[in-house]
């Protein structure tokens, strides 16, 4: 069984900067597209994958 969801750390404009990316798997497991989740650590941007998940609000 996959993870629900993957999580991408991606740069910014700015030097030394990362905002992460999750990218949640449909009911066929496919990935669908990448969206930003706004947090800068791994730990919040899992945090906020988790809730939208369980909340079932995956776009």
């Amino acid at each position: 069984m996959h993870m629900p969801f993957t999580l991408q750390k991606r740069p910014t404009t700015k030097t030394n900067r990362y905002i992460y990316y999750c990218q949640f798997r449909d009911s066929h497991g496919k990935r669908m597209t990448a969206v930003s989740t706004g947090k800068t650590t791994k730990a919040e941007a899992y945090k906020w994958a988790q809730e939208r998940y369980e909340s079932e609000a995956v776009v």
